[in-house]
């Protein structure tokens, strides 16, 4: 009933990291880089259109799966 989604995190080895989440055609997108949020912030309705929309994540989003990935780590 949800439809499909990703959720794609990367954490480079050199610090800082990017969180990405794709569902029912919407983008959500937040980084620990001050200047891509940002980015995000002002430009997502230049890219976003009827089929596809891009939008700021919320950082308790970004905490929430982060702490259910540890959570299945330690398990």
């Amino acid at each position: 009933r949800g439809g499909d989604e990703i959720i794609i995190y990367l954490q480079p080895i050199g610090g800082g990291w990017y969180y990405f989440k794709y569902v029912k055609g919407t983008m959500m997108t937040v980084g620990s880089d001050l200047i891509f949020n940002e980015i995000i912030k002002k430009n997502y309705d230049k890219v976003s259109n009827d089929d596809y929309k891009l939008r700021p994540a919320s950082m308790s989003d970004r905490n929430k799966f982060v702490r259910a990935m540890k959570k299945q780590i330690e398990n």
